[in-house]
């Protein structure tokens, strides 16, 4: 069974997804050692063990690519965007209704001046500050609430293209992988079988559509809010991504 190949990226692309394909490094390597370990009658229950730590691996690159696309775009949008008017709609709102709801009376101040740059820089920090953070599960709807709590993104979701299925089931497909991934962390045997090989194969095609998709959404957002034509990572394009695992 053959290795997967790596895939140039060919267009633009956020930081946060090439540092996703580099990471993904790890996936080429699991197929690798997987055969190596078939090679040498490795047993059942040692594959399985195997198969549920890239699982987990493949759902972590996940939430890591989100939150590091995230802080990426909101320091572009705080270098590039004139003025806090420029900035999504609905970041504006969620912003003016955080400072509302500040205990402290002179919370306001934060944005005069300059000091909005500064509020967006910090904006991911101050969701994981004091309450519960909300990304504790990378599924449709935390990532969902996470991009319009963050960047005023509504249902970044609606964005993502994989193949010829429906928003509606990707947001499913997404949604069975973490609660496997979930399943394999609270030690639920029935992931056994789903964590297979085959499952990560599925599961990191999935995430690779969805970084593509999130980052070409976000990159609107960028052009319509700076005078950025888009991501400026032209020169990183001979980064690598998983490029051929669905045709293992």
């Amino acid at each position: 069974m053959a290795v997967p190949k790596p895939a140039a990226i060919k267009e633009p692309c956020s930081k946060a997804r090439l540092t996703f394909a580099a990471n993904s490094d790890d996936i080429r390597n699991y197929y690798h050692i997987h055969q190596a370990l078939k090679s040498a009658k490795a047993t059942r229950q040692q594959l399985v063990t195997f198969d549920k730590a890239m699982y987990v691996l493949v759902a972590a690159l996940w939430e890591s690519y989100c939150e590091d696309v995230i802080s990426e775009a909101l320091d572009l949008l705080a270098k590039h965007a004139y003025s806090p008017a420029d900035l999504p709609l609905t970041l504006q709102k969620v912003i003016a209704s955080d400072l509302r709801s500040d205990k402290h009376e002179l919370a306001v101040w934060k944005i005069a001046g300059d000091g909005w740059k500064d509020c967006l820089r910090q904006r991911l920090d101050s969701l994981r500050g004091p309450r519960e953070w909300l990304f504790n599960s990378p599924k449709s709807s935390s990532v969902d609430d996470l991009f319009a709590r963050s960047l005023g993104i509504e249902r970044i979701s609606d964005s993502w293209r994989v193949n010829d299925l429906s928003v509606e089931e990707v947001r499913k497909a997404l949604d069975r992988c973490i609660a496997i991934r979930g399943a394999i962390a609270h030690r639920a045997g029935t992931a056994d079988s789903q964590a297979s090989k085959i499952g990560v194969k599925r599961f990191i095609n999935l995430v690779i559509s969805l970084v593509r998709s999130t980052d070409m959404a976000i990159e609107n957002v960028i052009r319509s809010c700076t005078e950025l034509s888009g991501w400026q990572n032209i020169g990183n394009q001979s980064k690598l991504e998983m490029g051929s695992i669905a045709a293992i």
